[in-house]
Parts: structure tokens; sequence; C-alpha cells
């Protein structure tokens, strides 16, 4: 592997795969037992480990500037001396090295490097008062945003980051990501985020059980070459495997006859040629689907003025909000909003100080945490953790079930303490298949997992027949599961139905109206010989223009889905009746033939109805696809107001 100028890379592949020790070993943190690791001379290297050990001396921004030890040491002599000399009036001695220090100051940046710290803690969610909070008094997830900016301001030539979008709540991710545009360096990153993969690298690195493969474009791009590559490793084993057959199968149809002894030496010296091809390797996944839960009432889950606070910090108040059955519900808003703490309230873990939290008939409540460590034993063995929460399961059918989720042999006598984190979260997931509930509560539930884990998660979300409520910061994850958005903020909750990309939609045509609104007191003033009527107009034009671009483009789309629903309606009712005539005993005493007959058209038709499924899904997801396209389009573009 080679790292060039300006690369920007994203490193993939299953936990425990080996990245994390590919960035050690290009951080000169581990050495190679083989091999070399060859780089330029005394070239600047940052890297950001997915675990650090917070520091607990002074204050945000005096760690970020520790990374610039030169100008922090004149920074704090500077600081000192001025408060020294504020408070005694200042010697000519303090003066005079003051005058000193202070030329030194200038000459090494100033005060561009405060600012540019400020410029970073702020695009990393840092408020203004935040930045001189002392380290003692933060999370985790906050001290390895000041870890991050501390390796951003020192400005690496090499960026090695290791699950940087853990942390990051979404605004400060698209901060991130802009960032990344435009740093001048390279660098390789790691990642389970497909849409951040997507916006920041160019070039794809798989590590797959000591091998890497590497591909050009974005993740995406990568998927889709990694499928085809797949599939002509399949055809061309397929093919040799034949061929290889084919010649067995005459060697030894024909060994034992002598006049065809020479063709059975040709085709055994063939044999012997031909190099022959492994099976496509295809690595271990998770597995599993949300059992089939009890039915809840109509609204499993209702807030009424809910207040929450934290001593003298309120975190909700006056929360109102309300799940119908069968909704995905995902919270987003920026850290310190409330999200966990809504997710804790729903739950059950945390008490309130105002309002009411009710669950509806029936309702079941299983609760994942955003930190196992909340929901798991460390000293429990990861079978003893299952069996806490087993009624009648057998010893075999934990096994088989942890086995779904990657946890088999002497796998599941390890403690949960020394377990990593995507572990802890199969570990999590697993418990909740036991108990079948129909209100899911989930608090970053993709965090930690793999791709891979994360689209099956993603897939078995989607399939689940309960109601679901979860925060997550990875968007894409939001988009597939997600069928209402709520986002808290500090003027209370706004509600979005549909998932992320409508919410991202929705936020920018509200951005254009604001502009619009505004334009009369800006540059953007429409000229003056424009009256309302000109831009109602203008409005018609561009909405009969859209009608006639969604009926062009959409809606072939959307008649094909309509076509194939048909399909499925037809297929489904014939189904139903060869179901009811075969629920009649009668005919397997008198006509067991025609019963076999109908069972076989039963089966056939089966799978027909899920080819047809299959297809509906594609068009109608298509035709959504286009559609929210087309008028995204027509929103802003051809808006002078805006």
């Amino acid at each position: 592997m080679r790292i060039g100028e300006r690369e920007r890379i994203g490193l993939v592949g299953a936990n425990g795969s080996g990245k994390t020790t590919m960035l050690r070993l290009i951080a000169d943190l581990e050495s190679p037992d083989e091999g070399v690791i060859q780089m330029k001379k005394n070239l600047r290297i940052g890297y950001l480990p997915q675990e650090i050990q917070p520091q607990e001396v002074g204050t945000v921004i005096d760690e970020v500037l520790g990374a610039m030890p030169q100008f922090f040491t004149l920074y704090q002599q500077r600081r000192d001396l001025a408060l020294a000399i504020a408070a005694g009036g200042g010697t000519d001695l303090e003066l005079q090295r003051k005058a000193y220090v202070d030329a030194a100051y200038e000459d090494v940046g100033g005060d561009t490097h405060r600012a540019r710290a400020e410029e970073i803690l702020g695009g990393l969610g840092f408020s203004p008062d935040g930045m001189d909070r002392p380290l003692s008094t933060l999370s985790g997830g906050w001290h390895m945003r000041v870890r991050l900016a501390r390796l951003l301001l020192s400005e690496p030539e090499l960026l090695l980051l290791d699950e940087p979008t853990n942390h990051l709540d979404l605004p400060s991710m698209l901060w991130f990501e802009q960032y990344l545009r435009g740093f001048s360096g390279s660098y390789v990153i790691i990642a389970h985020d497909r849409e951040f993969l997507n916006r920041t690298v160019d070039r794809v690195v798989e590590v797959d059980r000591g091998q890497l493969g590497q591909h050009s474009g974005n993740y995406d791009f990568y998927k889709l070459r990694k499928a085809e590559e797949l599939d002509h490793q399949a055809k061309n084993y397929r093919t040799q495997q034949g061929k290889l057959k084919e010649l067995e199968d005459f060697i030894a149809r024909n060994r034992v006859r002598k006049d065809r002894a020479k063709q059975v030496q040709s085709r055994i010296k063939m044999l012997d040629r031909i190099v022959r091809l492994e099976a496509p390797r295809t690595g271990r996944e998770i597995g599993f689907k949300f059992p089939r839960p009890e039915r809840s009432g109509a609204h499993p889950l209702r807030f009424s003025q809910v207040t929450k606070k934290y001593g003298d910090l309120t975190v909700l108040e006056n929360l109102s909000v309300t799940l119908p059955r069968g909704e995905k519900v995902a919270i987003i808003g920026v850290n310190g909003m409330g999200k966990s703490t809504t997710l804790k309230v729903a739950a059950g873990i945390l008490a309130i100080e105002g309002g009411e939290v009710e669950l509806g008939h029936n309702t079941t409540v299983g609760y994942f945490a955003q930190h196992q460590l909340e929901a798991l034993d460390p000293e429990k063995t990861i079978l003893e953790e299952i069996f806490s929460v087993s009624r009648d399961e057998t010893l075999s059918q934990l096994r088989s079930l942890l086995g779904a989720f990657l946890f088999s042999g002497e796998d599941v006598e390890k403690k949960i303490t020394v377990l990593s984190g995507g572990e802890k979260s199969r570990v999590a997931l697993a418990k909740l298949l036991l108990r079948p509930a129909n209100l899911l509560i989930m608090d970053e539930p993709t965090n930690h997992l793999d791709i891979a884990s994360r689209e099956m998660l993603e897939d078995a979300l989607q399939q689940y027949d309960g109601t679901l409520l979860f925060a997550s910061h990875d968007r894409r994850f939001i988009d597939a599961v997600a069928t209402r958005v709520l986002e808290l903020g500090p003027q209370g909750v706004e509600e979005y139905p549909g998932n992320y990309s409508y919410y991202v939609w929705k936020r920018g045509q509200a951005v254009v109206e604001a502009s619009a609104q505004q334009a009369p007191r800006g540059s953007a003033m429409p000229p003056a010989d424009r009256t309302p009527r000109d831009d109602r107009r203008d409005r018609k034009r561009r909405e009969a223009d859209m009608r006639q671009v969604l009926f062009k483009e959409v809606r072939p789309l959307q008649d094909e889905a309509a076509a194939l629903e048909a399909q499925i309606e037809e297929c489904e009712g014939t189904i139903a009746a060869l179901e009811q005539e075969l629920g009649d005993p009668e005919i397997y005493l008198s006509a067991p033939e025609k019963a076999r007959e109908k069972a076989g058209q039963v089966a056939q038709l089966r799978r027909v109805l899920e080819d047809l499924m299959d297809g509906w899904e594609v068009a109608a997801l298509a035709a959504e696809e286009a559609e929210e396209e087309v008028r995204a389009r027509f929103v802003f573009e051809g808006d002078e107001n805006a």
C-alpha cells in the first residue's frame, strides 16, 4: 500500500480485521514482524485513536493550544505577566519582560493561533463559554473532541483517524467533512459511517483476512465494484469447476481403456497445468430478525409537558410528543439538547420533574443504551449476560443465538469487560432478541458496529413490526429506517414526517423561504419593476414546469410500481384461495394428487410473490427518490428571491 500527496483514503473491513493495527503501524506505535514501512524524512503524523486517556488538568483551550509548544509557552508567559502587572502595577523588569514576550508572541503568529483554535472548537460543537471549561468537567465524548481539535490545529502532513465520527453530532460532522475537504495534507480514515466516507474519501482500502483490496472512488463506488468482482470471481470459479469435473469424469470413464490411453494422459497433463481458483471469499456477518411482538395500543408512548432537570440545568422543558403504533421515529439535534435524556425518560430509567410519561395499552419496552456498560454487567461472561434475561430457552438455543452474532465456541466465555465496543453492541442486540418488545428505544445503536452489521440492523429494523424511537448520527441509517424525524432544539421540538432526506429538504426549503422574506432588506432585492403578481406568475410557471417533469420522469416509475402492486394483490388472492382449498381435510382423502398439485402451485406462487415484492420495492423506492430529486430541483433552482 502507498499513501501519496493529498490522498483521501478510507480504510474499511470487519471488526477485528486489523484496521486499527494498520494505523498504529503507520504511526510507529507498533512494529511489523516482517516487511518495511518507509516514509519521507521528518513526516509530521497526527494520530487519533478510538479510545483516549482523558486529560484532567487545564482548560479546553489550553489543551488545544498545547499542540503548538513554542506558541503555547509564549501564550502562557504573556498571560501570566499580564496578570502579575495588573495585580501589582508592574516592575520595570516585568514591563521589559512583557515587551520582549509580546514581540516574540507576534513573531510566531500571535492571536491568529488562538482564533484558529476557537474556530476549530466551535466547529466541533464547543460554545464560546465552553472553551474555557476545565477538562475535568467533560465527558468522554467531549474529551475526544478536544483531542481531535488539538490534532487539527497542529496541521500534520498525514492524518490517521480511527473512528473520528463516533462522538460527533450531525452539525459537528458536517463541519468536519467540510474541514477535510479543504485539508492540505493526506489522511487515512477508519469509519463505519457510509455517508461520511462517501463525502470525504476518493480511495477505499479494504482489509480482509490479512489481505488488502484497493479501489478508486468513494464508498458506494467501492461497494459496486466489490459486488462486480465477487460476481466475476464466482462465475470464473463455477466455470473452472465445471471444466475440472468434465476432465476428471473423462479420465475416470476411460482410464482402463487402452484405445483412450493417449487422450487420458493428455487430460491428466491438462489437469496438472490448470491453476486452481479459490472459491470467492465471503466474511462472516451477523444475521438476525426481531421477533414479531404482541400488538400494542394505538399510541405506545405519550409525553405530556415533560420537564427534566439535572440540578439547575433544565434539559427538557414542557416536551409533548406522541408516538403512533408502527412509527419509526428518529431524534436528532446537537449534543446537549437532550436526545439521550429523552430516550432514558421514555425507557423509565430517569425520573422527571414535571409532566407525564404514559405507556399505551399492552406496551412492552426494550432499551438499547448508548454506553453498553450501562446495560451490561462487566463481570459476567457473554453467556451469563444472555442467560440473565432468558426464560425457558435451552443452553443450545442460547449458543445458537450468540452464534448468529458471531460469538461461537469459547468466545461465549469472554467477560463483558474485555469486549470491544462492537462486541458489546452485538451482545446488547442479542439480549433484545430474547425478549420481544413492541416499543424499542435505541440510543446510538450503530456506534462501534462495522458496516455489514449496520446494514443488517437496518434490514431488521425495517422489517420490525413494533414502534421504534431512536437517536443516531448515522445519516444513512436514519434515512433507511426513520418514518418521522424529531429535531430537539433550543425552541423545543420540531416534527418532520419522513426520513432524513426529507428533513434535509424541508430545512433547505425553510432557508430558501426565509431568504426570500429577507430579500427586500439586502442585495437580493428583486428589481423595482417587479410586482407580487409577477412573482405569483413565475411561481405558477415553475409549478407547471415541475408537474410536467414529474409526469415525464416520475409517472412511468409510479405506473410500474402500481402495476407490480396489482400483480401482488392478484397473486396473494390466488394463494389465499388455494390455501383455503388445502385447508379442507377432505381433499387429501378424495384427491391426494390434486392436493399435491395445489400445494406445488402455492409454493411456486410464493416464489413469484417474493420476486414481485422485490421488484415493487425497487420501483417504489426509485419513484420516491426521483420525485424528491425533481421537487428539490424546482425548489432550489430558478427562484430569484433565493
